[in-house]
């Protein structure tokens, strides 16, 4: 029998086992027991062919525990000086970056310390005893924490991982390996392993949409937090800010965070929660009393600090919102508002440092002061030189002062995924100009006018070279509001069709 299933334990088999009683028998009673059989492995300097049996070193090597996908996890214990060997199948086209999470679940003071040590098997179809197994002393990362309490935890980037995948051109066939050790005499340790997926991750900066269907289910983010390790004594203060917005009017949903032992929070369960009625918003910072400040056995933020937000639906149907994650780092925008029908013309200089990865913004907002419909327009312009260069995406949202589906987080627009309107205009592919028109009655529909609120502009820039650019508000004849002026003296005769 094959050691291990295909596509690094992928495709699961199962074993059927059938016993059939003799004819005839008035009692058929029996005994079944299952043993999964471990290799030896030796230990030995030389060619282990020409020792003798009292030279070899045998140790017994069970396989690597599956580790489930998703919501799941392992629970285990291991004795000091011994390693448990873990396995993940990996999956490119299912994956983004990677966590792997070992939480020390023991009392304390009564519970060993445990290391964390991580390989990739580019080749999972082997069996396992051909798997390059990480040990202590032999492994691709590793994470030791010396402290009993505080979680272990390495984070792998997706595309380290997939170029340490592609090395044996196996395809899906690829398995994450990772091992546990004791670490303190004379303690078991007890732990639970979880496997974070990137493909919910948040990213700083990168709001993300998602919807809720049914009333009190949840779906759950995640991310890592390594800002009190960056923290220097001139720059020691840092802060998460993470902003839930709703996009389907009348609905709402709720948040629930949790950090450090990964675990999914609930309504019953949580160190953060917000549950307005509306947009909801956490705060994570150096100050918090959760994190290790005047007492050491709190979490300590400075191993690295797993944070996990749920967001629960309130009501039954769909119900759409935003996620957005900001810091560790305060950020802050310079904020110009814009007049009615008052053109906007912004020239950005040349800068060799702008990309995509340190993009320039630029932040407007404005107020429907008349309740009328209007219509928002922008344009690029040729750079100097009549050089057809220039290009820049455009996000459009709302904050209400009397409505409260956003809030100064997660209203902010800073991608599509929080936006009620966008675009992207590159004057080289021939997508100079675009525009979208409001109206009063659409105030249950995206984009979505509002009587009482700011609309934010927000305009990104990733390109180095000059760019110039244009944006407007500008009012329209609202639809039935035609005037008559009536001179005093004369008459004026009205006709209505029907």
């Amino acid at each position: 029998m094959a050691g291990y299933p295909k596509q690094g334990g992928r495709e699961l088999c199962g074993i059927y086992i059938g016993i059939e009683c003799s004819e005839g028998e008035f009692m058929c009673a029996y005994k079944l027991e299952l043993t999964l059989l471990e290799y030896t492995e030796y230990f030995s300097f030389g060619d282990k062919n020409s020792l003798t049996e009292q030279q070899k070193i045998q140790v017994q090597v069970p396989p690597p525990r599956y580790v489930p996908r998703d919501v799941d996890y392992v629970d285990a214990v291991v004795k000091a000086g011994e390693e448990m060997q873990f396995y993940y199948p990996f999956i490119p086209e299912e994956a983004g970056d990677i966590l792997i999470l070992v939480n020390k679940t023991g009392p304390i003071h009564s519970n060993g310390d445990s290391s964390l040590a991580m390989n990739v098997q580019a080749d999972a179809t082997q069996a396992y005893t051909n798997w390059t197994l990480p040990y202590h002393n032999a492994a691709t990362a590793r994470s030791r924490t010396f402290d009993p309490v505080q979680p272990e935890m390495i984070d792998a980037d997706k595309d380290k991982l997939q170029q340490a995948c592609d090395v044996a051109n196996s395809g899906p066939d690829c398995a994450i390996l990772f091992s546990v050790r004791g670490e303190t005499d004379y303690l078991d340790s007890h732990f639970r392993v979880k496997v974070f997926n990137g493909t919910n991750r948040l990213y700083p900066f990168e709001p993300i949409q998602d919807s809720l269907q049914l009333a009190d289910t949840y779906k759950y983010y995640w991310f890592v937090s390594t800002a009190a390790m960056a923290a220097t004594p001139e720059i020691p203060n840092w802060l998460h800010e993470i902003g839930v917005g709703i996009q389907t009017p009348g609905m709402d949903v709720d948040m629930y965070v949790s950090i450090m032992d990964g675990r999914f929070p609930t309504e019953d369960d949580y160190d953060y929660k917000s549950v307005n009625l509306g947009s909801d918003w956490v705060t994570i910072s150096s100050n918090d009393t959760k994190l290790r400040n005047e007492n050491q056995h709190s979490w300590n933020p400075r191993v690295g600090m797993v944070v996990v937000v749920g967001v629960k639906a309130r009501f039954n149907g769909a119900s759409a919102y935003s996620v957005t994650l900001r810091g560790p780092n305060p950020s802050f925008y310079d904020f110009e508002t814009m007049l009615t029908d008052q053109e906007k013309r912004i020239t950005v200089p040349e800068n060799p440092l702008r990309s995509k990865d340190n993009p320039e913004w630029f932040v407007f907002k404005w107020y429907n002061w008349n309740h009328e419909d209007f219509e928002f327009g922008c344009k690029m312009y040729q750079a100097r030189n009549n050089v057809r260069k220039g290009a820049a995406d455009f996000f459009l949202n709302a904050i209400g002062e009397t409505s409260f589906e956003e809030n100064a987080i997660s209203g902010l627009p800073l991608s599509a995924a929080n936006s009620m309107w966008f675009t992207y205009l590159d004057i080289e592919d021939g997508d100079d100009q675009d525009s979208v028109t409001i109206y009063k009655y659409d105030t249950e529909v995206y984009p979505q006018f509002c009587y009482n609120c700011w609309y934010y502009l927000t305009v990104k820039i990733t390109e180095p070279e000059e760019t110039k650019f244009l944006a407007i508000f500008a009012s329209i004849k609202d639809i039935g509001d035609e005037q008559l002026e009536l001179e005093i003296g004369r008459s004026t005769r009205i006709e209505i069709d029907e």
